[in-house]
């Protein structure tokens, strides 16, 4: 279970998933999603499976929801988790009662879960190979 601390700790890092991708667009808001700065990706070229999260979060806040799932279809789930798990936590620490949490920490469902998002990595790089000769995966990388 989660002691008072850690729930304000989880708080804290759901809330800047949220607000990061926001936070960008706020300063930037013109700017279009450019070169990745996710490292796997700078290093060898290929999409990490977290690539495109941020972005998919960004296009959601412009109200893009095709957008957002082109960019990743783990970015809308994301934020609807975290504002769930915001909401959860919060509720706990006014309340001071602890919620059944089976389902969040369910070895099966987090299992479910990490097989649907290899497979869905999976896709992504295939799809990816079709649609990218050598040339431009390495101007996607530090290696151009």
């Amino acid at each position: 279970m989660f002691t008072r601390d850690r729930r304000w700790l989880a708080i804290g890092a759901m809330a800047a998933t949220l607000v990061a991708p926001w936070l960008v667009l706020q300063l930037a808001p013109a700017t279009e999603f450019g070169q990745s700065i996710c490292p796997h990706k700078m290093l060898t070229g290929f999409p990490c499976p977290g690539c495109g999260i941020t972005r998919s979060i960004m296009s959601l806040y412009r109200g893009d929801v095709g957008g957002s799932l082109a960019y990743h279809a783990f970015g809308i789930p994301l934020v609807l988790a975290c504002a769930t798990g915001i909401a959860l936590l919060a509720t706990e620490l006014a309340t001071g009662r602890t919620f059944s949490r089976a389902l969040l920490f369910d070895r099966r469902i987090a299992g479910a879960l990490a097989l649907i998002l290899g497979g869905y990595h999976v896709a992504r790089l295939c799809q990816f190979l079709a649609s990218h000769d050598l040339d431009s995966i390495l101007r996607e990388s530090i290696w151009r």
